[in-house]
């Protein structure tokens, strides 16, 4: 591979100098502007830090409140199907007062 860029018309003249050259400063600019992102990102994570934790306070709040209201809700329908069941039993056990539609007029049924 040295023998090949030995031999590259580029590398004998004066534009390889400055091609190298441009590749190592374009590489160090990228270097210092990777280092300001990194740099900056560093101290908005640690207020962002402080949001997130907020955030997860709300949400675990929500979440403790949602599963008290669920709980409270199931005790009201356990209670509503107590008391449906037992109108339900009522009625059942009331007689019917409405005629069937094969039995004569005079006759009601059970």
């Amino acid at each position: 591979m040295d023998a090949l860029i030995a031999q590259s018309p580029i590398a004998e003249s004066s534009y390889g100098i400055l091609l190298q050259a441009g590749f190592a400063g374009f590489a160090l600019v990228l270097l210092i502007f990777l280092y300001c992102i990194v740099r900056d990102n560093s101290k908005d994570r640690k207020e962002s830090n402080v949001d997130m934790v907020n955030v997860l306070r709300d949400n675990n709040r929500v979440i403790a409140d949602n599963t008290n209201i669920i709980s409270r809700l199931k005790d009201s329908q356990v209670e509503s199907n107590s008391v449906l069941r037992d109108v339900r039993d009522r009625l059942l056990e009331r007689p019917c007062l409405m005629p069937r539609r094969n039995d004569p007029p005079g006759i009601q049924g059970m």
